[in-house]
């Protein structure tokens, strides 16, 4: 099987025992191997390491690295494993997220078609928490043309699991800020916005999965606050009406998707009693 000889794959694993195993294996199917898989596990204390470990034994091929660090949060633990890359490329993959078999073979094809770009990003499927999926098209709204900073302020238009970019790219822009709980990779990207030169792949090449523990109310709003902290954080790569219009927007996104939810499950409710 042919081996992608400069990426590494960096997962980040916290309490990950329920899905790691088959996030584990999209990359162990992966056409084109990555050169290393590296799993570094936040402070787990369920069974995710013991996981690791059985299944870096049953799959020698894919030269799995297992790094333990005390549980610190995914920046601090996708830093660590972007420090222990031996590749020029990483490729991020979250726990519960998942894999097509051809996404690192087509990403190998991009890179050779545009060698030019320092970070690509696929499409992906959103699957919902009753099995549905919708595509994302995280490039419909970029124009190669115009400044990168402004156009990702207005719209985050990378995903942390569809995304390849250089290490050096990461390490010098100080890696994700640990202190945030979410939106790190959000904040990374507008750090790195600069420097980069993207280029998007059309293919669907990976599904994001939302599950209860993912959307739960705290944590829904404190996304929320990480959004609006990192907006404000990187105001100026925005300027003053594009800002107090991303900050209304992200507000008013967020306010109402756990009102069309409730309502949405209302109605639910009073189908099945009228049923």
């Amino acid at each position: 099987m042919p081996r992608s000889s400069d990426v590494t794959v960096v997962v980040p694993a916290y309490q990950a025992e329920s899905f790691l195993p088959a996030t584990l294996a999209t990359v162990a199917q992966q056409t084109a191997l990555p050169f290393e898989l590296i799993v570094v596990d936040d402070g787990s204390t369920d069974d995710t390491c013991n996981i690791t470990e059985i299944f870096a034994l049953a799959h020698p091929e894919l030269r799995m690295r297992l790094l333990r660090e005390p549980h610190r949060g995914p920046g601090a633990a996708r830093n660590a494993g972007v420090r222990a890359a031996r590749s020029d490329w990483i490729a991020f993959l979250d726990s519960d997220d998942l894999w097509h078999p051809s996404k690192l073979e087509s990403m190998l094809t991009a890179m050779r078609a545009h060698p030019d770009a320092n970070i690509y990003c696929h499409n992906e499927a959103i699957r919902s928490l009753d099995g549905s999926q919708q595509v994302t098209d995280y490039g419909a709204r970029i124009h190669y043309g115009l400044p990168l900073a402004r156009q990702l302020f207005r719209n985050n238009c990378f995903s942390t699991s569809a995304v390849v970019c250089r290490r050096e790219l990461v390490l010098r822009c100080g890696g994700f800020d640990e202190t945030l709980s979410s939106a790190q990779d959000y904040d990374l990207w507008l750090r790195m916005s600069p420097d980069l030169v993207p280029r998007f792949v059309p293919e669907v090449l990976g599904t994001y999965v939302l599950r209860e523990g993912n959307i739960s109310t705290s944590r829904y709003w404190r996304r929320l606050l990480n959004i609006l902290r990192v907006k404000h954080r990187h105001r100026a790569k925005g300027g003053a009406l594009l800002y107090l219009h991303s900050m209304l927007r992200e507000t008013a996104h967020h306010v109402a998707g756990p009102a069309l939810a409730a309502i949405k499950g209302l109605r639910k409710r009073n189908a099945a009693r009228s049923g």
